[in-house]
C-alpha cells in the first residue's frame, strides 16, 4: 500500500521506492482550490530531483540567494530537474 501524505491541502503518493539507492517516486497532487496562482513557500532540497508535469504548469524558482534566483516555466509533459 503506498504511502499518502497531506500536507496543507497538497497531496503527496509515494508511488516508488528504492531503498537501496534511497530514492522515492512521489505523485504531487496541488488542489484545484488553491488556484492557478498559488505558490509554495520557499524551502531546500537535499539534492537534485527529478519533477514532471503530468498536467498544468508550473514556473519553478530556484536559488539560495534572493539576487540570483533562477525561474523555469515547465509545461504540461516536460520534465525539469530542481536542483
Amino acid at each position: 500500500m503506498p504511502t499518502v501524505l497531506n500536507l496543507g491541502g497538497i497531496l503527496f503518493e509515494e508511488l516508488g521506492r528504492d531503498p537501496e539507492k534511497d530514492w522515492s517516486l512521489v505523485k504531487m497532487t496541488l488542489p484545484p482550490k488553491k488556484g492557478s496562482s498559488y505558490m509554495q513557500r520557499l524551502h531546500r532540497h537535499p539534492s537534485d530531483e527529478p519533477v514532471k508535469i503530468v498536467s498544468g504548469q508550473a514556473i519553478v524558482v530556484h536559488g539560495f540567494d534572493l539576487d540570483q534566483l533562477t525561474t523555469a516555466e515547465v509545461n504540461e509533459g516536460e520534465e525539469y530537474y530542481i536542483k
